[in-house]
């Protein structure tokens, strides 16, 4: 299964409608929802998360360029910086960080 853009597919049907009624075949229908891109992609996403757990949040980061370095003795700071980290990687949907 993947998750598509739904807002995209409707503007698809929507150039092709006349008076909101779309006569298109089933088959036709099932191809362009195949042909539709990923909107958002949980297995990258549970990967890269995984990999965050393996790592660390800390793991990664100079500690002179951590926004959280005023507050941060020691380490004690990385589960936030691991929750911004996550929230980064959810934001994106898995997909290239550009």
């Amino acid at each position: 299964m993947k998750l598509i853009d739904a807002d995209a597919l409707i503007k698809i049907f929507d150039l092709g409608s006349k008076n909101g009624y779309v006569f298109v075949n089933f088959k036709d229908i099932v191809e362009i929802i195949k042909k539709q891109p990923e909107a958002y992609k949980a297995d990258v996403v549970a990967t890269e998360l995984e990999q965050l757990k393996l790592d660390g949040a800390c793991n990664n980061e100079d500690c002179r360029h951590c926004k959280y370095f005023a507050e941060c003795w020691d380490g004690e700071m990385s589960s936030y910086l691991a929750l911004d980290k996550a929230i980064e990687i959810v934001k994106r949907s898995g997909l290239d960080e550009s």
